[in-house]
């Protein structure tokens, strides 16, 4: 014998035949479920939640690290550089040498931002107690130490550049001098040609007797006074 169920929605009313031996379920249990179904999500959220921030936080170790080995390389680039013996052989080439040196200090000060950033962000994660931040400070202080290293050298280089510089200078101007004392000393050859045949016509003056002997003597002592 079918059991039926009159359903009534307003004014409007439906009849639901169930199956004979039908036995609905205790509400208890409906609710006990969908209770246990809201933990088992919650718990699933939060699993999903913990593998993001997971996850987050190993992107932003593994960026970090490519960040530090970024600038190791671009160290070790410019090391190359600046541990060169090419000081220049003339004053013209030293002044190119110091023009791209300056241009290489310019590209340090550049880069020294990146480093402060990534410094920055390697104390974020040391703050934030990251699961790299052994790693992280390991990092941060080697790479601390190769930019100091890398300061070091551009200013020993650059200090070498001026003093080769100087040099140059001082041999340029030294050789101009040198020059100059050579036109000198041949102009002073030429004058003393001069004094020397003015002393002959004088002496010959002298043995002829000239009425003007002793003007022309009196000449000859102011000229070979001076």
């Amino acid at each position: 014998m079918d059991v039926s169920v009159c359903v009534t929605d307003g004014c409007n009313g439906s009849v639901v035949s169930f199956p004979p031996g039908y036995k609905p379920c205790d509400p208890q249990v409906i609710r006990d479920r969908v209770q246990h179904l809201d933990l088992c999500y919650q718990e699933l959220c939060a699993l999903a939640a913990q593998r993001r921030a997971h996850l987050e936080q190993s992107r932003r170790f593994w960026y970090f690290l490519w960040e530090v080995t970024e600038l190791e390389s671009w160290i070790r680039e410019k090391e190359h550089i600046f541990s060169s013996l090419d000081y220049g052989k003339d004053l013209t080439s030293v002044l190119v040498l110091q023009s791209k040196h300056s241009a290489f200090e310019d590209e340090l000060g550049a880069r020294r931002a990146n480093l402060e950033q990534v410094l920055a962000e390697g104390e974020k994660m040391i703050q934030a107690k990251h699961f790299g931040s052994p790693k992280v400070q390991e990092c941060m202080d080697d790479i601390r130490r190769q930019w100091q290293q890398l300061e070091e050298l551009a200013a020993f280089r650059k200090q070498n550049l001026q003093d080769t510089q100087r040099f140059f200078q001082f041999q340029g101007d030294a050789d101009e001098l040198k020059a100059w004392l050579s036109i000198l000393a041949q102009d002073m050859a030429n004058v003393q040609s001069r004094v020397d045949d003015v002393n002959k016509a004088v002496k010959q003056l002298e043995d002829s007797r000239h009425p003007r002997t002793k003007e022309v003597k009196e000449c000859q002592t102011r000229l070979n006074k001076r």
